[in-house]
């Protein structure tokens, strides 16, 4: 990703003006770059490949759409209740050279 931006910085030429690319970062270090389309297409199958599974687990094993719902909103509660830890006051950040969360800034 920085060998993209430090090429686009250090440009003689910018490029002409399209579609804005999505970048994303695969395993081991490999940045690939797509049309957005290709990220709603990824979602529509996963959503698809969701409901291919709920249909075949009820044909299996009747159960009641209810749990279906449970499931999600489980699933919910724990992105949701991760978000608020991770932006929480007290949540562990990256700290910069020359700060200090003691608040030693501020002192004289």
């Amino acid at each position: 990703m920085l060998a993209t931006a430090a090429g686009v910085a250090f440009a003689t030429m910018l490029p002409q003006a399209g579609p804005t690319p999505v970048y994303g970062q695969l395993l081991g270090g490999i940045t690939v770059a797509y049309a957005p389309l290709v990220g709603w297409a990824i979602l529509l199958v996963a959503v698809a490949l969701l409901a291919f599974a709920i249909v075949r687990a009820r044909r299996i094993e009747t159960f009641p759409w209810t749990d279906v719902l449970r499931g999600a909103g489980a699933a919910l509660f724990a992105v949701v209740g991760g978000c608020a830890v991770l932006h929480s006051p007290g949540a562990p950040r990256a700290r910069t050279s020359g700060s200090s969360s003691s608040g030693s800034c501020w002192r004289r």
